[in-house]
């Protein structure tokens, strides 16, 4: 993730983050969530919902708590 800082997509910057701030998650427009947090996933998506925001993660079982994208890392 910290490959695409001060990447473009058009004219639109990214922006990478590391944060665990509910407020400051709110602002953004996707978010990947890691399996580090698996156990508080539900919990921040509740935090979420109604927000317009692309969530992502490689956690499985994720699409069950309310994630919109879940991949397979390979690993």
């Amino acid at each position: 993730m910290d490959k695409l800082q001060n990447k473009s997509v058009g004219t639109r910057p990214i922006r990478v983050l590391h944060s665990n701030d509910s407020e400051q998650l709110k602002q953004c427009q996707a978010i990947f969530f890691s399996r580090s947090i698996s156990d508080n996933l539900a919990g921040i998506l509740h935090g979420l919902s109604g927000k317009p925001i692309l969530t992502l993660t490689d956690h499985s079982n994720a699409i069950s708590n309310g994630c919109h994208h879940q991949y397979e890392s390979g690993q």
